[in-house]
Protein backbone atom coordinates (compact mmCIF):
# COMPACT_ATOMS: atom_id res chain seq x y z
CA UNK A 1 0.00 0.00 0.00
CA UNK A 2 2.74 2.55 0.86
CA UNK A 3 4.31 1.68 -2.16
CA UNK A 4 1.16 2.23 -4.35
CA UNK A 5 0.81 5.98 -2.52
CA UNK A 6 4.38 6.74 -3.72
CA UNK A 7 4.04 5.56 -6.82
CA UNK A 8 0.65 7.68 -7.17
CA UNK A 9 1.88 10.45 -5.73
CA UNK A 10 5.41 10.24 -8.56
CA UNK A 11 2.86 10.20 -11.00
CA UNK A 12 0.58 13.24 -9.94
CA UNK A 13 3.94 14.93 -9.23
CA UNK A 14 4.83 13.81 -12.94
CA UNK A 15 1.86 15.02 -14.27
CA UNK A 16 2.57 18.36 -12.67
CA UNK A 17 5.69 18.70 -14.08
CA UNK A 18 4.70 18.21 -17.74
CA UNK A 19 2.35 20.80 -17.48
CA UNK A 20 4.42 23.19 -15.69
CA UNK A 21 6.80 22.21 -18.69
CA UNK A 22 4.51 22.62 -21.30
CA UNK A 23 3.58 25.84 -19.60
CA UNK A 24 7.19 27.06 -19.48
CA UNK A 25 7.54 26.12 -23.44
CA UNK A 26 4.43 28.47 -24.49
CA UNK A 27 6.21 31.41 -22.56
CA UNK A 28 9.32 30.69 -23.78
CA UNK A 29 7.48 30.77 -27.49
CA UNK A 30 5.22 33.51 -26.45
CA UNK A 31 9.10 35.72 -25.79
CA UNK A 32 11.01 34.31 -28.78
CA UNK A 33 7.70 35.89 -30.89
CA UNK A 34 8.06 38.84 -28.58
CA UNK A 35 11.50 39.36 -29.41
CA UNK A 36 11.38 38.40 -32.86
CA UNK A 37 9.09 41.34 -32.90
CA UNK A 38 11.61 44.19 -31.12
CA UNK A 39 14.44 42.48 -33.90
CA UNK A 40 11.99 43.48 -36.86
CA UNK A 41 11.27 46.97 -35.69
CA UNK A 42 15.04 47.64 -34.19
CA UNK A 43 16.32 46.48 -37.64
CA UNK A 44 13.88 48.56 -38.93
CA UNK A 45 14.71 51.50 -37.03
CA UNK A 46 18.26 50.81 -37.87
CA UNK A 47 17.85 50.90 -41.90
CA UNK A 48 15.54 54.27 -40.77
CA UNK A 49 18.57 55.65 -38.97
CA UNK A 50 21.10 54.91 -42.02
CA UNK A 51 18.87 56.05 -44.72
CA UNK A 52 19.10 59.70 -42.36
CA UNK A 53 22.56 59.29 -41.85
CA UNK A 54 23.14 58.63 -45.59
CA UNK A 55 20.21 62.06 -46.43
CA UNK A 56 22.68 64.17 -44.16
CA UNK A 57 26.17 63.03 -45.37
CA UNK A 58 25.14 63.86 -48.72
CA UNK A 59 23.46 67.40 -47.88
CA UNK A 60 26.83 67.78 -46.04
CA UNK A 61 28.77 67.25 -48.90
CA UNK A 62 26.51 69.21 -51.24
CA UNK A 63 27.24 72.05 -48.85
CA UNK A 64 30.71 71.81 -49.06
CA UNK A 65 30.72 71.74 -52.17
CA UNK A 66 28.78 74.69 -52.41
CA UNK A 67 30.96 76.30 -49.36
CA UNK A 68 33.93 75.84 -52.05
CA UNK A 69 32.66 77.61 -54.68
CA UNK A 70 31.46 80.28 -52.76
CA UNK A 71 34.89 80.99 -51.10
CA UNK A 72 36.46 80.97 -55.09
CA UNK A 73 33.38 83.19 -55.77
CA UNK A 74 34.48 85.54 -53.23
CA UNK A 75 38.08 85.35 -53.58
CA UNK A 76 37.47 86.39 -57.39
CA UNK A 77 35.06 89.43 -56.04
CA UNK A 78 37.78 90.45 -53.56
CA UNK A 79 40.26 90.35 -56.17
CA UNK A 80 38.18 92.48 -58.70
CA UNK A 81 37.55 95.30 -55.97
CA UNK A 82 41.42 95.21 -54.71
CA UNK A 83 41.72 95.95 -59.11
CA UNK A 84 38.79 98.77 -58.59
CA UNK A 85 40.23 100.22 -55.69
CA UNK A 86 43.69 100.41 -57.82
CA UNK A 87 45.40 97.78 -55.38
CA UNK A 88 45.66 94.87 -57.51
CA UNK A 89 46.48 94.09 -61.27
CA UNK A 90 43.77 94.18 -63.98
CA UNK A 91 41.85 90.48 -64.06
CA UNK A 92 42.66 88.37 -66.85
CA UNK A 93 40.40 86.90 -69.51
CA UNK A 94 39.38 83.89 -67.70
CA UNK A 95 39.02 85.94 -64.50
CA UNK A 96 36.74 88.42 -66.23
CA UNK A 97 34.93 84.73 -67.88
CA UNK A 98 34.58 83.61 -64.08
CA UNK A 99 33.53 87.01 -62.78
CA UNK A 100 30.65 87.21 -65.67
CA UNK A 101 29.65 84.19 -64.87
CA UNK A 102 29.60 84.79 -60.80
CA UNK A 103 27.48 88.32 -61.84
CA UNK A 104 25.07 87.01 -63.87
CA UNK A 105 24.90 84.18 -60.92
CA UNK A 106 24.31 86.70 -58.36
CA UNK A 107 22.07 88.71 -60.66
CA UNK A 108 19.69 85.35 -61.01
CA UNK A 109 19.56 85.04 -57.34
CA UNK A 110 19.16 88.37 -56.82
CA UNK A 111 15.90 88.46 -58.89
CA UNK A 112 14.65 85.15 -57.56
CA UNK A 113 14.86 86.91 -54.07
CA UNK A 114 12.45 89.87 -55.20
CA UNK A 115 10.37 87.61 -56.92
CA UNK A 116 9.98 85.47 -53.96
CA UNK A 117 9.29 88.75 -51.55
CA UNK A 118 7.23 89.97 -53.41
CA UNK A 119 9.71 93.43 -54.21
Amino acid sequence: QKLKNQIRNLKVRITCLKEESTDLIMEIASLEKESTNHEYYLAAEIIHLENEIARLNKLNQEAKLMLEVKFAENQQLGAYCEYLEGNGPPPSNEDCNKLESIFSNLKRETLQKVYQTGL
